[in-house]
């Protein structure tokens, strides 16, 4: 496709012609325009369980010293390991990188109760229940009773601190009144739990007696109530609501008024282990620093678009998502086409962090976590990509060089932007170091995580062990689209 005789945008190889860019620009809001669905039947508990497969257990059972780094937050040190060759004549066979875990809060997350405040918006009827802020602030107090055992078991002097002991008739009393603390101390600090809510973050805590906690009964409660009141679904999206909200400390969480439960929690058949295998995955996810946003942008990845035409699948994207209502077309397409990650988009539009995440998308802010990304299986950058040559012989994409430099030099940079390089490096062009690991076949085909202990101590603690299948792509050619229609999108 190449530039119109009166294009006053002719292109230069780097800029894409008019016809170029709305070619790229109508094939995105093709793309992203779906058809609305009413449907009821969107399994959330399944497509969360999938979601959070491959994540790291945030369980310890050693009690070897971890790496913590104490400061405003609380952070645990983790080291992430991609091997990237089988080749024997390879040195470099492990891309390694250093991050962490945010796993203490200086201060609990505020929150208020407002009358009529976060109305449902989900046409699936979700999260229309008076009850969901009750569900919210019990899986605030679930996580926090197992980040308390884990820590405790990790040497930490970690502690519940509540007004009676735990106990099933008392659970949604203790829960909802907000005077539960969970905290650990580390020399002269006190941190919270990440899921500590208060209405008072100021408040003292010091008075209050310690208790064992117990995360299982707790879970129990949760799951006898859910059960007589059908809530399973609510339930799952109010944990996602717990996982997102997390990841904004220093926000202030509107809910919706409440009134107790009134639903007995007596004894009686539970499904508690299937939202225990749940828990400990959700904690590691939740303490990823933009982890979830990431997760959360890569439906606007698409690997075969070069950075140079981001900008016209970003356009197609907002102006199919704007023409439908961005809330209802959002939710339409993530049910639709990327259920998996569904779960956690529903839960950002029920809160009303989704406008903000969204409009970071389409202006091309997406962040890129790479281990969360290996974790829940879903793609943010083009490393993650082999890219299949379509370019002149002799010549590879941009995009393997990139990749290649990336995996192979410890000391080069992830690329912030999760969009490939355009065109093509001819090959005697390339650096030594790419040159000489071009025939290695480097790219993500197994990974390890670990909990990274003191130096004196024995070796890192493994918390997760995947392998990653091969993911290809090639760079997008405008002039093989069809057409582009510049009548959809606003005049410039």
């Amino acid at each position: 496709m190449g530039a119109e005789p009166d294009d006053p945008y002719p292109g230069d190889r780097v800029c894409p012609t008019r016809a170029e860019f709305y070619a790229v620009a109508t094939d995105s809001y093709n793309f992203w325009t779906v058809p609305t669905t009413e449907s009821q039947d969107f399994d959330i508990e399944r497509y969360l369980s999938d979601l959070l497969t491959g994540v790291p257990p945030f369980f310890f059972n050693s009690k070897q010293r971890l790496s913590w780094v104490d400061g405003e937050w609380l952070h645990l040190k983790c080291k992430s390991e991609w091997g990237t060759t089988k080749a024997s004549a390879c040195n470099v066979k492990v891309r390694g990188l250093t991050h962490y875990a945010r796993l203490g809060l200086s201060t609990p997350i505020s929150y208020d109760h407002e009358e009529g405040t976060l109305n449902s918006t989900l046409s699936l009827g979700l999260g229309a229940s008076p009850n969901m802020a009750c569900l919210i602030r019990a899986w605030c107090y679930i996580l926090s009773c197992r980040w308390v055992e884990r820590l405790a078991i990790a040497g930490q002097h970690a502690q519940l601190l509540q007004p009676t002991r735990p106990s099933l008739s008392n659970f949604w009393e203790t829960t909802l009144a907000g005077d539960w603390h969970a905290v650990v101390n580390r020399g002269g600090s006190t941190y919270h739990a990440p899921w500590s809510w208060s209405k008072n973050a100021s408040a003292s805590h010091v008075d209050l007696p310690e208790w064992p906690p117990n995360s299982v009964l707790a879970l129990e409660a949760l799951e006898n109530f859910c059960a007589t009141e059908s809530m399973h679904r609510e339930a799952t999206l109010a944990l996602c609501v717990v996982i997102l909200l997390s990841q904004y400390p220093d926000k202030i969480v509107k809910l919706p008024k409440y009134s107790l439960p009134t639903a007995k929690s007596g004894r009686g058949l539970s499904r508690h282990k299937r939202f225990d295998l749940l828990v400990d995955k959700a904690i590691t996810l939740s303490c990823a620093e933009e982890g979830i946003e990431s997760i959360l942008c890569s439906p606007f990845l698409v690997p075969g678009v070069p950075c140079t035409l981001a900008g016209a699948h970003l356009l197609g994207a907002r102006q199919a998502l704007s023409e439908g209502g961005k809330m209802k077309s959002l939710e339409d397409f993530m049910i639709q086409k990327r259920p998996t990650i569904a779960p956690l988009w529903l839960a950002a539009i029920w809160c009303g962090q989704a406008e903000h995440i969204l409009n970071n998308a389409v202006l091309g802010y997406s962040s890129v976590n790479l281990p969360a990304s290996t974790w829940t299986g879903i793609p943010q950058s083009f490393i993650q990509y082999d890219y299949i040559s379509r370019g002149p012989q002799g010549t590879i994409p941009r995009a393997n060089e990139y990749r290649v430099t990336y995996l192979v030099n410890q000391l080069a940079f992830q690329p912030k932007t999760p969009y490939p390089p355009f065109e093509y490096t001819k090959k005697n062009n390339l650096s030594l170091e790419v040159s000489t690991h071009l025939c290695h076949d480097h790219y993500l085909q197994s990974y390890k995580m670990f909990w990274v202990v003191e130096e004196e101590e024995d070796e890192d603690i493994l918390a997760q062990s995947l392998q990653l299948p091969r993911r290809s792509a090639s760079l997008q050619a405008a002039k093989d689209l069809p057409l582009g229609n510049p009548c959809l999108f606003r005049s410039e």
